[in-house]
């Protein structure tokens, strides 16, 4: 008498200290406190422990979501997927060819119109793109900086 018992975990240790709190609560009244707690019960049992064990849990955390309900509920999940993945792959596939085709495809320019100055300093070199395969190059005039 004169004290109380308070069990606190994180993780795989927040449900040894729930599973602690029941198997104390014959004896003595304990508190627990858990933090991340891993599922280690059924649905009925958790909710029998509901009054002596309080679970904080971050949204994301994986950890007290990784069930066997859950994990089974996840491969109904993507056993659908892989039904349906596929075509949808194919599809998006097809629409980024297309847009990458667009955007990095060489394009043919005829005539010299379409010449380019690369260079600098003392002397310039003209570059001459007569069709897709051949490019022609001469000497330039001075010109640079």
């Amino acid at each position: 008498e004169g004290f109380a018992v308070v069990l606190a975990g994180h993780s795989l240790g927040g449900g040894v200290a729930a599973l602690a709190t029941w198997l104390l609560a014959p004896l003595v009244d304990p508190v627990c406190y858990t933090f991340g707690c891993a599922a280690m019960v059924e649905a009925p049992f958790a909710r029998a422990l509901r009054r002596r064990v309080v679970s904080v849990i971050l949204h994301d955390d994986i950890i007290p979501r990784a069930s066997a309900v859950n994990a089974k509920q996840l491969a109904f999940e993507l056993r659908a997927f892989k039904k349906t993945w596929q075509r949808s792959y194919k599809d998006d596939w097809e629409a980024f060819s297309l847009r990458a085709q667009g955007i990095w495809a060489p394009r043919q320019r005829g005539g010299k119109e379409h010449d380019y100055r690369v260079g600098g300093g003392g002397s310039d070199v003209v570059v001459g793109i007569d069709n897709l395969n051949d490019a022609v190059v001469g000497g330039g005039g001075g010109g640079g900086g």
